[in-house]
């Protein structure tokens, strides 16, 4: 048996990415595989990275529930779903290969692979955002002629005394988002975007940082001097006008832990809105359609049985020699099917066409995998 051995090493989500690139494009995937020779070993590599292409786009298009019910296609259906390939910084041995790839998946394969399985997927990556953060602080300030106190404020925008600009300076960021870096250009055209004076500044920024939005990032106290947090957002053009929206967050902000745990949540909650913004919106079927092969009534029998315990109303649409037809009510993903389906002993697989699925009862193995 030929022993291989490769190394992938997968990108995540928060890989780097051009500002606005099409989210098919995958691109810096390290590769590496040793086997009898280096084409060999340049088989695997690219084979292994292709893999990983695809998965980092799941990562991108699926939240984490749809993610856990996608069922992963074959190593073949991956390869065609590859429009093209490019490698740079190839290396060589007599036995092992090394190199940076970068994959362009194809748009409606991927698209047409998703909606066969009923998964809702983001139709647009999250646009690079440039923060700009402004930190209110405010004071209590005695007025003796009127024998009462009020509060006075200083707004803070991108200068070094504004904790919550140093605390995003100097914190790892996720690959989409622009910290400005506080020259005084920046300085004051920011500080005129806060306050309303300066219609142009968003643009500036934009441009200047490759970016699709700017946020703007605020820290305010209430009455009582307690720090609450919220992220508005100004896009480039039309096309984001149906997205994100003000995000209220809740909580103090004292200190450096509580502004992590601040933005944390503003990142969170930014990504939920986009997603609910430019998710293409599938209905789940209500109804499943499911072949299954029988070579005898009694084999029916018992299978129905199994399925009556499991699943409401399971409906017989037809007999064919050797065959029936279900209609299985059931809101949810295939995947999360398939998984239901295997816990009371059977295996869901889908045919070519994605549009009917096959049942078949599990064969159970002993230990030396013996049928």
């Amino acid at each position: 048996m030929i022993k291989f051995f490769y190394i992938v090493v997968f990108a995540f989500i928060g890989a780097i990415r051009i500002a606005r690139a099409d989210m098919y494009d995958v691109a810096g995937i390290p590769i590496a595989a040793e086997d009898l020779s280096a084409q060999a070993a340049r088989t695997v590599a690219i084979q292994n990275g292709e893999t990983a292409a695809f998965q980092d786009l799941m990562n991108k298009m699926l939240t984490a529930e749809h993610k856990d019910g996608l069922v992963m296609p074959g190593e073949a259906d991956i390869i065609d779903m590859v429009q093209n390939v490019s490698l740079n910084n190839e290396k060589y041995t007599a036995t092992k290969y090394m190199a940076d790839l970068s994959v362009r998946l194809h748009p409606q394969k991927i698209q047409a692979f998703l909606k066969a399985q009923h998964i809702p997927y983001l139709t647009e990556e999250l646009p690079v955002t440039v923060v700009v953060p402004v930190w209110h602080e405010c004071n209590r300030i005695t007025v003796p002629e009127e024998n009462h106190s009020v509060q006075a404020c200083q707004i803070r925008v991108l200068e070094e005394d504004n904790p919550l600009y140093a605390y995003l300076k100097n914190t790892e960021n996720p690959a989409d988002i622009r910290i400005p870096v506080g020259d005084l250009e920046e300085m004051a055209r920011a500080a005129a975007l806060v306050d309303g004076t300066d219609p142009e500044a968003a643009e500036f920024l934009r441009l200047k940082y490759g970016a699709g939005q700017v946020m703007i990032l605020e820290v305010n106290p209430d009455e009582t001097g307690q720090k609450y947090a919220a992220a508005r957002f100004i896009p480039d053009d039309k096309s984001f006008e149906a997205g994100l929206r003000p995000i209220p967050v809740s909580g103090t902000i004292d200190g450096r832990a509580d502004i992590g745990e601040f933005w944390t949540e503003i990142l969170n909650q930014r990504e939920l809105a986009w997603r609910a913004a430019k998710t293409e919106d599938l209905n789940l079927p209500d109804l499943f359609w499911i072949r299954v092969p029988v070579r005898r009534l009694a084999d029916w029998v018992a299978i129905q049985k199994k399925l009556n315990k499991a699943f409401e109303n399971v409906q017989i649409y037809g007999f064919r020699p050797n065959v029936i037809l279900l209609g299985v009510p059931y809101k949810g993903t295939a995947g999360a099917l398939q998984r239901d389906m295997n816990r009371i002993g059977f295996d869901l697989t889908a045919d070519e066409s994605m549009d009917v699925w096959i049942l078949r009862e599990r064969k159970e193995t002993d230990e030396t995998g013996a049928v």
